[in-house]
C-alpha cells in the first residue's frame, strides 16, 4: 500500500490566480488477480447496464484486500453500490435517430440502435460503424441482461413502423417510453393500438411527443430535447 498526493491546482508554473485548487492524497493499494476478475466482472456488468454491489473484506495488512460482487437478496450492508450504465433503445435509424444515438453516447448511455433496414450493407455502410445495431425489438432484447429495463425512443419513418414497434415493445419491461411524431400521426398510432386490444393504462405509458419543448427543429435539437427528458428526473415507471 501507498499513498500518493496530487496538486488539483494544476501543473508547476502555470498561472494559478482563480484556480479553485487544493491537495489531495490518495491511498493505493495493488490488486492481486482475484481482485481484478472481480472488478474485470464488475466492469463488465455496468457497461451492459446492470446495476452491482461490490464489497471488500480486510484480512489486515499485508494482505491484500478481498473484493467480491454481492448477488441476489445476500445482505452486504456495507456493500458499495455501482448503478449500471443507463440504456437507450432507440428505434429509427433515420436522421433524428442517428443523432441521439450520437448524443446518447456523448453523454455516457449505452445506445442500441434497431431498424429493419440494418440489415441491409449498403444502408449500414453509411452509419457510423461504431453504433451498435439491430433490425428488430426482439434481437435488441437478446442483448440485454434480463434486469435491464432501457428507455425506449421511438423515431421511426412512418406510423406503421411505430405500431409494429409498439406492439413488440408491449409486453417488454422499459423504462421511459416515449414517441416522436405530428399530432396526428401520434392519434393515428394510438388509435390503431386502441383498435388491437391496447387498455388506456398500456397506452398511458407512451409518451407523445417524447422530448422537452425548447422548439427543436433539426435532428440535432431534437436529440437534445430527447436526452434531455431521459436524463431528467423521475425515470422509469
Amino acid at each position: 500500500s501507498t499513498e500518493v498526493e496530487i496538486d488539483l491546482a494544476g501543473h508547476p508554473g502555470e498561472v494559478r490566480d482563480g484556480v479553485c485548487g487544493g491537495r489531495m492524497r490518495i491511498a493505493v493499494d495493488l490488486l492481486d488477480a482475484p481482485a481484478r476478475a472481480v472488478l474485470a466482472e464488475a466492469g463488465t456488468r455496468i457497461a451492459a447496464g446492470l446495476d452491482v454491489r461490490l464489497a471488500a473484506t480486510h484480512r489486515g495488512t499485508p494482505d491484500p484486500v478481498e473484493w467480491r460482487i454481492v448477488d441476489g437478496d445476500e445482505d452486504a450492508s456495507d456493500a458499495i453500490h455501482l448503478p449500471g450504465r443507463p440504456v437507450v433503445v432507440v428505434v429509427g435509424a433515420g436522421h433524428c435517430g442517428l443523432a441521439l444515438e450520437r448524443l446518447g453516447r456523448f453523454v455516457g448511455r449505452r445506445m442500441l440502435v434497431v431498424d429493419d433496414r440494418l440489415g441491409d450493407p449498403g444502408f449500414r455502410s453509411q452509419v457510423d460503424p461504431g453504433v451498435e445495431a439491430a433490425t428488430s425489438i426482439a434481437e435488441a432484447w437478446s442483448r440485454l441482461p434480463d434486469a435491464v429495463r432501457p428507455d425506449v425512443a421511438l423515431v421511426t419513418r412512418n406510423f406503421a413502423q411505430d405500431v409494429a414497434a409498439l406492439e413488440a415493445l408491449r409486453h417488454r419491461g422499459t423504462g421511459r417510453l416515449g414517441m416522436m411524431g405530428s399530432r396526428r400521426r401520434v392519434a393515428t398510432v394510438l388509435e390503431a393500438l386502441g383498435t388491437a386490444g391496447w387498455s388506456p393504462a398500456e397506452i398511458a405509458r407512451i409518451k407523445s411527443p417524447i422530448g422537452l419543448d425548447i422548439g427543436g427543429v433539426t435532428p440535432e435539437e431534437i436529440a437534445v430535447s430527447i436526452m434531455a427528458e431521459l436524463i431528467g428526473p423521475n425515470r422509469g415507471n
